[in-house]
């Protein structure tokens, strides 16, 4: 490559020690080893300091650690790269993605704004890029932006999304009240994977704000089934406490579920506050 490294390309790059790292890399990801996916990707950057795709897999590795500000700090940087571009519209979604979740946490208006920027740029470079569209969409939801919500909502779900964009999308349409388009999202979802139990419940919820009956009695019993696995399991329920009283469901389940939500707010509760009687 010349000395402003215009004409590379990131396959250009590539050599065997490259691949030999990238294979570790995979491997340790894949079982969980983020510590030493992490540490073999930053072996590739320095090794290759113009491969944008190892400082972006840096920012992802980071980002499933939960190392939030490593992971902006590592996709700013491949964003900088010239050979990053055929990417730029993953490397700003995951980067928004990212933002906006710090800024959530944060309540950080302005870090919000930012990150649904880089949305609003990761749609730009790849108009199909339908995670991208879906993230904008609840992002400015959560931000209490509803009617910029509900026209990218509109746009992400003609898309195609899988089967999680979805889901999140059907909530926007709930969350308005559109509830026709919840309960066709929502179905949409199932249809893709059926094992998604918390949109069963967000299904059936919506299915009583209709009263679409047929459809509900339909559900009833499935959600009756999930919820009772998950009390047995001993995991904090999909059907939450308040919703409970308005299923008819057996004392039993309700008291399950009262249970596996006080249980959840004793784990998440400082050691110094805890019940004297747990549940």
């Amino acid at each position: 490559g010349g000395a402003g490294g215009g004409g590379e390309t990131m396959e250009s790059m590539v050599d065997s020690y490259m691949e030999q790292e990238s294979v570790k890399a995979t491997r340790h990801w894949q079982r969980g080893e983020l510590r030493e996916a992490e540490e073999a990707y930053v072996r590739m950057a320095q090794h290759a300091p113009r491969h944008a795709d190892s400082f972006f897999n840096v920012g992802l590795v980071r980002y499933s650690a939960g190392n939030l500000v490593g992971s902006v700090e590592a996709i700013e940087h491949a964003l900088r790269l010239p050979a990053g571009h055929v990417h730029h519209s993953a490397y700003h979604h995951q980067l928004g993605t990212t933002l906006c979740m710090m800024a959530e946490k944060s309540n950080d208006l302005v870090e919000w704004d930012r990150g649904i920027r880089h949305l609003a740029q990761a749609v730009q470079l790849d108009p199909l890029n339908v995670r991208a569209w879906a993230s904008a969409a609840t992002n400015y939801m959560a931000m209490g932006y509803s009617s910029m919500a509900m026209r990218l909502t509109d746009t992400a779900s003609r898309l195609s999304p899988p089967a999680d964009a979805l889901a999140a999308l059907a909530i926007n349409y709930q969350r308005v009240h559109r509830n026709g388009d919840a309960v066709r999202a929502f179905e949409r979802t199932l249809a893709m994977d059926p094992s998604r139990h918390r949109t069963r419940v967000e299904l059936f919820h919506c299915l009583c704000t209709v009263a679409q009956w047929g459809e509900y009695d339909a559900n009833l019993e499935l959600v009756s089934r999930i919820t009772s696995d998950q009390v047995q399991a001993g995991l904090t329920t999909n059907v939450q406490p308040f919703d409970a009283l308005a299923y008819p469901l057996p004392g039993r389940a309700l008291r399950g579920i009262a249970r596996s939500y006080a249980l959840e707010a004793l784990r998440n509760t400082d050691p110094s506050l805890r019940f004297r009687h747990p549940p």
